[in-house]
C-alpha cells in the first residue's frame, strides 16, 4: 500500500515586533553594593510582554551585577561589558518577562563593593528577546566612539554612551536618541524592526576629546 508524502507545510515567518523605549533614570550617588530604580515605565500590562533593563554603572571595587530583578521578576543577562580589572564603567542589558504593572522598579546588586553611581532604562517588547551581539568601544578616535555590530533580520539594537566631564555628546550614528542625561552624561538610543547586517556602524560624537571617557555599549538582539 502506497503512502501519500504530504508537502511540507509552510510556515511564514514572524512580523517584527516593535522594540520600545520606556523610561530612563538617573542613580546619581549610589554608593552602595545594592541600588533600585523605583517605578520605571513598563508600558500596558501584557502577558507576553518581556521587559530590557539596560544599565551602566560606575564601579568602585565591584566588577559587575550578581543580580536584578524587574518587578520583582528575576533577570537574565543578555550582555555585559567591558571585563573590569581596574575600576571604571560597565554596562549590563537584562530580560525578564513581567506580565502584570505598568511600572517595574529594576532592582541591582553588585558581586562585591561600591557602586558610585549610573543609569537605568526600560524598554519593552511582546517577544522574548535573545542575544545576538554584543560591542564594547572604550577607546578615543578623535572625539568618535564606535562599534560595528551584527544584527539579525527584524532585529533591533540598544546603545548606551557614557563620558566624564568631557563635554557632551552632539550626535549619533546607526541609532536615533531616546533620551540624554547631559547632569550624569549618559546618553542612550535605540533602533528596531531593522533588516540583516552585518557591521552595522553605531557611533555617538562627543563635543570634546576628553581622558575620562568612559565608552559605548551597543547590544543586538533578535525578538
Amino acid at each position: 500500500m502506497s503512502m501519500m508524502i504530504q508537502p511540507a507545510r509552510f510556515v511564514p515567518p514572524l512580523p517584527p515586533e516593535p522594540v520600545v523605549f520606556r523610561e530612563y533614570k538617573n542613580g546619581s550617588g549610589i554608593n552602595a553594593i545594592s541600588y533600585t530604580f523605583t517605578n520605571m515605565a513598563i508600558g500596558t500590562a501584557n502577558a507576553a510582554r518581556w521587559v530590557i533593563a539596560a544599565i551602566f554603572i560606575n564601579h568602585n571595587t565591584s566588577r559587575s551585577l550578581v543580580s536584578v530583578t524587574i518587578g520583582g521578576v528575576s533577570a537574565t543577562l543578555l550582555y555585559g561589558a567591558p571585563a573590569l580589572s581596574v575600576p571604571g564603567g560597565r554596562w549590563e542589558f537584562w530580560k525578564a518577562n513581567v506580565p502584570t504593572g505598568t511600572t517595574a522598579s529594576v532592582a541591582i546588586t553588585a558581586n562585591t563593593g561600591t557602586m558610585y553611581d549610573g543609569g537605568a532604562v526600560t524598554y519593552t517588547c511582546n517577544r522574548q528577546p535573545f542575544f545576538f551581539d554584543g560591542e564594547h568601544d572604550g577607546t578615543y578616535t578623535g572625539t568618535t566612539f564606535s562599534v560595528a555590530i551584527d544584527v539579525p533580520t527584524n532585529g533591533a539594537v540598544i546603545a548606551i554612551a557614557s563620558n566624564d566631564n568631557g563635554g557632551q555628546r552632539t550626535s549619533w550614528v546607526g541609532i536615533v536618541e531616546d533620551w540624554f542625561d547631559f547632569g550624569e552624561r549618559l546618553y542612550v538610543g535605540s533602533a528596531d524592526e531593522l533588516p540583516a547586517e552585518t557591521g552595522r556602524t553605531v557611533s555617538v560624537l562627543m563635543a570634546t576629546t576628553h581622558g575620562g571617557f568612559v565608552g559605548l555599549a551597543v547590544l543586538s538582539i533578535s525578538v
